[in-house]
């Protein structure tokens, strides 16, 4: 008999982050490697700003889900919200997160690459003409597509747009559907900035440095698509009257400083060099002669040379590597108070709220928030100060922001739990889509009964029956667009955008196949627990990988850089019976380490990294949750019911199926 339909429990997942107030350090955020190391920054607070830790506990709920690939959002004056879909959907969405049907009268959009419909904006005299301003990219004859922006009437209902009409046209058309820029701020005198892209291509970028095209610049027109006469190029011959700045790459997030009133604009670089700039009418700020980025290819941008200098404006701020910026603001209201004046960015990779201080214009710290939620596109204040931030996935969400009033505990809290599971062995979060899948081995192993859920990110389920006819799910791995499970003598490998199997490995002569990862090369590795293995999947090829006694029945697998993290069984029979603990498996070598001096912890499972340089261990036998250092020594955190199985760590928040209990639960962690 096959399991039926099961219902979790909705609730609200609370998320702690920092603990002192204004604390900053002398060294950078946690972040990667420069891709240009070479590059120096022209003035010190260019880049790599110190660690800054506000000390704000926030709240994280979802507000409206599921949105497909949300790009864009803004508050409405008379109640809730306007957000968009890239697909080419608008949707009003109310103060109690109800979404609506979508609005009729948006134009057709090219929904191709990095084209659709991107940003939007209510309009400043809204009150009183219900104008909505948005962006999007424009289909043209023969492929080509431009960004447009344009404005129209929502109706009362909010479910339609009417006298729609341009107010900026991209030119000339482009081949490319990429970088399009698209953000809309107006600046309180009667007048609209529109960012736009430099369409990516190696010959279409040079057209930045054009005041005869409008790739790459910021425009600056007035509310209804007119040129304002104190434009810094309408006497410049042969230019277009609308631009306001020049040599930029693509600009997807922009705000007014609330008490300058002066433009700022954030846009990606390439591999590394995103930048932060004050916008000055006229000024040049380098695309593609100069970048503090390089190519993806590794190959050196324009003059292969950081400094802007001469002609061209230094960055206020830059990052290496990048964090793929979106949406920003400066946050103005009371709820964070601690926060006023502070530019929150949304980023996209590796995905988190950024919090930038300021002295004046200078940069002196950075917070990252948020982070492993996924690809945060947009951000906005509501009208009490909460912060909604949208996020980009194919079942994408608006997640809500507030303080956390109470104070972290020591011990940590229980946030969630999600019930009617058939013996889950292992929960994952698939970033790019924010959702989680849960592996259910079901009630008789070989079975085919077992299955595979997907639930969105607070525990509410999706799809109970994802994925059928399984013999024993077990772990789980995301890579690319693959979801790849051990299922008892075999790899599974899922096709994540159909739903469906595209292809299984055998291994009949494993005898426990359990966890799996993958590594940063696409190598997909699985254990083999009682036959002291682990397998590899390497192309096409799924064989035995290394085969030793002194893996203690390899259990849980965490793919690092240069290495495998075993969580260990241990030996549980005979005179030599002893727990598991963790060790290592160089991948070159193949040699086996303990972590730290080998100290036995109990009966290893699931093992992710906690984000400080220990690891979170759970204890199959022992119901337990462990912290353990690289020294070795290990710290419980939780004591739980036997059968506490694989683990999923996000942002503070551990999930971990509870086999025997047919649940998945969530903690808060610090």
């Amino acid at each position: 008999m096959r399991p039926q339909t099961r219902t979790a429990l909705i609730v609200t997942v609370t998320t702690f982050l920092g603990a002192a107030t204004h604390a900053q350090s002398t060294q950078p955020v946690e972040q990667g490697e420069p891709n240009v190391p070479e590059f120096e920054p022209a003035f010190p607070e260019q880049h790599r700003a110190p660690a800054s830790d506000s000390g704000v506990a926030l709240t994280a709920e979802t507000f409206a889900h599921p949105l497909e690939h949300p790009w864009g959002i803004d508050v409405l004056p008379d109640g809730g919200y306007i957000v968009t879909e890239l697909p080419g959907r608008m949707r009003v969405i109310s103060e109690n997160g109800e979404i609506s049907n979508p609005i009729e009268g948006v134009p057709e959009v090219l929904y191709a690459g990095q084209g659709g419909l991107l940003d939007v904006a209510v309009g400043p005299t809204f009150a009183e003409d219900r104008m909505i301003y948005w962006s999007y990219a424009r289909p043209l004859e023969d492929g080509k597509s431009v960004t447009a922006a344009v404005r129209g009437r929502l109706s009362e209902s909010g479910s339609e747009l009417t006298e729609v009409e341009d107010i900026f046209v991209q030119e000339p058309p482009s081949p490319t559907p990429a970088h399009y820029g698209s953000r809309i701020v107006f600046d309180g005198d009667g007048h609209v900035f529109i960012t736009t892209g430099d369409h990516f291509t190696e010959s279409e970028r040079l057209l930045a440095q054009q005041t005869g095209t409008t790739y790459g610049k910021v425009i600056r027109v007035n509310l209804d698509g007119s040129t304002p006469e104190d434009n810094p190029f309408v006497e410049e011959q042969g230019a277009i009257g609308s631009i306001w700045t020049l040599g930029h790459r693509n600009i997807q997030g922009a705000a007014l400083h609330p008490e300058s009133g002066r433009l700022w604009t954030i846009e990606h670089g390439p591999q590394g060099g995103d930048e932060l700039n004050p916008s000055e009418p006229g000024a040049n700020y380098g695309w593609p002669v100069v970048s503090y980025g390089e190519n993806y290819d590794g190959s050196p941008v324009g003059q292969g040379v950081e400094r802007h200098g001469g002609d061209f404006v230094e960055p206020r701020y830059y990052w290496d590597p990048v964090i793929a910026p979106g949406g920003m603001l400066f946050y103005q209201g009371d709820l964070f108070a601690d926060w006023q004046g502070d530019l929150l960015i949304s980023s996209m990779e590796p995905g988190a709220l950024v919090r930038i201080e300021f002295d004046s214009d200078t940069v002196t710290g950075e917070e990252r928030l948020l982070k492993n939620h996924g690809r945060i596109r947009d951000i906005v204040e509501a009208p009490d100060g909460a912060l909604l931030v949208l996020v980009d996935a194919a079942e994408g969400a608006v997640l809500r922001l507030t303080p956390n009033r109470s104070t972290a505990a020591d011990e940590p809290q229980e946030a969630w739990r999600a019930e009617g599971f058939d013996r889950p062995e292992s929960v994952i979060f698939d970033n790019s889509r924010n959702v989680l899948y849960v592996s259910n081995v079901g009630e008789e192993e070989e079975s085919e009964q077992g299955y595979i859920s997907k639930l969105n990110r607070d525990g509410e389920v999706a799809e109970a029956l994802w994925i059928t006819a399984l013999k024993g799910p077990k772990g789980m791995a995301v890579h690319d667009d693959r979801l790849y499970v051990s299922d008892v003598d075999r790899l599974v490998v899922i096709d994540i955008e159909a739903g469906e199997i595209a292809e299984t490995y055998d291994a009949p002569d494993a005898e426990f196949l359990n966890d799996v990862a993958a590594d940063d090369e696409g190598r997909v590795f699985v254990s083999d627990m009682n036959g002291n293995a682990i397998y590899v999947l390497d192309g096409e090829e799924f064989s035995v990988w290394l085969e030793d006694e002194a893996l203690m029945q390899p259990n849980g697998l965490l793919a690092e850089e240069d290495r495998l993290v075993v969580a260990a069984w241990g030996e549980d029979e005979g005179a030599d019976a002893t727990a598991g603990h963790l060790m290592t498996v160089d991948y070159d070598t193949k040699s086996i380490e303990s972590l730290g001096d080998g100290t036995p912890v109990g009966n290893l499972d699931g093992i992710e990294p906690d984000g400080d340089g220990s690891y979170l261990v759970t204890d199959w036998a022992a119901g337990a949750l462990y912290r353990i250092q690289p020294s070795g020594e290990a710290e419980q955190l939780l004591d739980l019911n036997q059968g506490s199985a694989d683990l999923e760590y996000r942002d503070g928040l551990v999930l971990i199926p509870m086999m025997m209990d047919g649940e998945l639960r969530a903690w808060r962690v610090d």
